[in-house]
């Protein structure tokens, strides 16, 4: 089984290598953007503290995007075109395709982190061991959870490339929601938040950087975010078992 994972994700990989629109948008937009909203940093040093606050929305971004369109845009693609079917029966099992998509997800989304944590740390006169683990350790808390949510994605009836832009262009409001979401003291806001993948990623990242000492732990954890991942991680197992091979778009 594990020889058959490896190489489809190998075979995943070079797919997704030609497929330069979404490294654009996993990288270079939120290059762009953290860049422009803050220029200051460049001309002086800030703390890191700012670093981190300011770098966590970005890495909540990149993750989301990466699994959101390598994992679940990806196997709705395959579903569509009938591509998940003719895998499943060569490797025996839909279960190998589903490992192997979001094993290459991850490594993909590794090197996203690292090249943008790389750029901006030497830009904001930032960059540190420290700084580049960060990420990587909430990626490895949140790849399982984000992966399996992502797989309700091939559920959605329409086609791959229409799922493609809804996705994309909502990750905004939900962006704007888990920010808006903090500084909103209401009861149901803050329910409404801990939901919310941006608003989960951010207290972990946060919650890493207290931990490797970049910063005091000035916030309490949220249970809700834990009882989200678990959330998520329930909806993604009960979404691969009733995944099906066949297309309900094309026939």
């Amino acid at each position: 089984m594990l020889k058959k994972i490896y190489g489809f994700s190998i075979l995943n990989i070079k797919i997704l290598i030609d497929e330069k629109i979404v490294a654009l948008w996993t990288i270079l937009f939120p290059l762009f953007i953290a860049l422009g909203g803050r220029m200051e940093f460049i001309s002086r040093s800030p703390s890191s503290n700012e670093v981190v606050s300011y770098l966590s929305w970005f890495w909540a971004f990149i993750l989301i995007s990466s699994f959101f369109n390598g994992v679940g845009i990806q196997l709705a693609r395959n579903k569509e075109f009938g591509l998940l079917k003719t895998f499943s029966m060569i490797a025996g099992s839909k279960y190998v395709i589903i490992i192997g998509i979001i094993v290459t997800q991850t490594v993909i989304c590794a090197l996203s982190l690292l090249v943008f944590t790389i750029v901006i740390g030497l830009l904001f006169h930032a960059l540190s061991i420290t700084l580049l683990l960060i990420p990587l350790f909430g990626l490895i808390f949140v790849f399982i959870p984000l992966s399996l949510l992502s797989i309700v994605i091939p559920f959605i009836p329409v086609r791959s490339s229409s799922i493609s832009i809804i996705i994309n262009i909502l990750t905004y409001p939900l962006l704007l929601l888990a920010i808006n979401g903090n500084q909103n003291e209401a009861i149901g806001v803050k329910i409404l938040s801990h939901l919310n993948p941006f608003d989960i990623i951010y207290s972990i990242m946060m919650g890493i950087s207290a931990l490797l000492g970049l910063h005091r732990m000035d916030f309490d954890f949220p249970p809700l975010a834990l009882l989200s991942l678990l959330i998520y991680c329930v909806i993604g197992f009960f979404a691969v078992r009733k995944l099906s091979l066949l297309s309900s778009v094309q026939r």
